[in-house]
């Protein structure tokens, strides 16, 4: 049994090992391709993480259980890799506005303390949801952002090209959802459209069902979407550019033999000093042998930022940072 200390990519790698074969002769890079190899040519599921439940779906348990949302410029290659054209791709761009933001994981509200919910707003009328909210207007989106903001982040969402979505017309409001999200996860549904809702919203109650890319726009409330704070888009060329360029980024990782930082050192309160804590160890280590360790750390970070492999991968970052916006 691999024991891996994230969570989520414990989970995600007990559901391919029995898939990918794996020797005792392997290295560690070689391990970490073929895992990389099996992710790439696996459709991208949703509900990977979504365990099997006794006695179906309850709100505690959908609370207990909830993921954060994909996030980051690789899984979104991953996602824009799956559809079929660019065309494709256009009708799974959304948008979600959020007056502090978070390039990260997305989770519903409804995971957040009352206290936050106050502070920073839920669904951009300071109420707890059980889904996230998205649009494919720019304009609409910053509707999700504190009602009293002066100031909004949007960023780009990506709807993953297997999630379940329902038309739900009986819905006008993502409050509403409370009273039957038992019922939809007990039937797998991922997200709802919201039928009479004038915001033109798409309720996720799945947060793996989506995205965040992470390359927010900052804007002002104030007149966006007039002349003198118009909303940027992307053109159809762009996100043509966007397509393409993912199905190239999406093979690629982590170029082998990255050096391992020594672990930080901290002030513990028992010990009323500075600690340097041993890698992998509850031993400490004096402050002489962490800075040379440090210097030795350094020493392999430049070569290994030097190499042919590693200066790519960085260049197609950036390429990605670059493209995946709209």
């Amino acid at each position: 049994m691999l024991t891996i200390f994230n969570p989520t990519l414990q989970k995600i790698c007990e559901s391919y090992v029995n898939e990918v074969h794996i020797t005792p002769e392997m290295s560690s890079e070689d391990v970490t391709k073929a895992f990389h190899e099996k992710r790439v040519k696996e459709p991208y599921n949703p509900r990977l993480l979504i365990p099997k439940v006794r006695g179906g779906w309850t709100k505690e348990k959908i609370k207990r259980n909830m993921s954060p949302s994909a996030s980051g410029i690789f899984k979104a290659a991953k996602f824009i890799s799956e559809y079929d054209s660019v065309e494709d791709l256009k009708k799974h761009m959304f948008y979600h506005g959020t007056s502090y933001g978070t390039s990260k994981g997305m989770i519903p509200s409804i995971k957040r303390r009352a206290s936050e919910i106050e502070r920073y707003g839920g669904g951009g009328y300071g109420e707890r949801y059980w889904g996230i909210s998205i649009t494919p207007s720019k304009k609409i989106a910053s509707h999700f952002s504190h009602p009293l903001s002066e100031h909004v982040t949007i960023y780009p969402i990506l709807l993953a090209k297997h999630a379940v979505v329902e038309d739900a017309p009986q819905f006008s409001d993502a409050n509403e959802v409370e009273d039957v999200i038992e019922d939809y996860w007990n039937r797998g549904v991922d997200a709802i459209r919201l039928g009479k809702s004038s915001e033109e919203e798409l309720l996720v109650l799945n947060p793996m069902a989506i995205c965040n890319i992470g390359n927010g726009d900052f804007y002002k409330v104030y007149r966006l979407g007039q002349e003198s704070n118009p909303i940027r888009t992307k053109s159809d060329d762009d996100i043509a550019k966007m397509y393409e360029f993912a199905k190239e980024f999406v093979n690629e990782h982590q170029p082998s033999g990255k050096p391992i930082k020594p672990s930080q050192p901290f002030y513990s309160q028992y010990q009323k000093q500075m600690v340097y804590p041993k890698r992998d160890s509850s031993e400490y280590i004096t402050k002489e042998e962490y800075e040379r360790l440090m210097e030795e750390y350094n020493r392999q970070m430049e070569e290994y930022a030097r190499r042919g492999d590693v200066i790519h991968y960085e260049e197609m970052k950036r390429k990605a940072q670059e493209l995946f916006r709209f």
